[in-house]
C-alpha cells in the first residue's frame, strides 16, 4: 500500500508518515537508527513529532526511507 501524497499541518504528521513508511520497508527503530548514525531516542522523539528536532535531520531520515517532502501554496476552500 503506498502512502501517496499526504498534507502535512503539524510534527506529528511527519512523524507519523516517518514511521509508518520506516514500518513498511521492515526496519526496526534500533535498525534504522544504526543506519543514520543516530540514536533511537532520537529517531523515537521524531516519529512521536517532539518538536525541536533539526529539519536537516528530519529531512535525512525521511529521505533515507525514499521520502521526499514538498511544499506549495495552500488551497482555499
Amino acid at each position: 500500500m503506498g502512502m501517496g501524497t499526504q498534507c502535512v499541518q503539524r510534527t506529528s504528521d511527519i512523524g507519523n508518515l516517518i514511521r509508518q513508511r520506516r514500518r513498511e520497508t521492515g526496519y526496526t527503530i534500533q535498525q534504522l537508527a544504526e543506519l543514520l548514525g543516530c540514536s533511537t531516542r532520537f529517531l523515537s522523539e521524531v516519529e512521536r513529532g517532539k518538536e525541536g528536532a533539526s529539519i536537516g535531520r528530519v529531512l535525512q531520515i525521511a529521505a533515507s526511507l525514499g521520502l521526499e517532502m514538498r511544499m506549495g501554496k495552500k488551497s482555499v476552500r
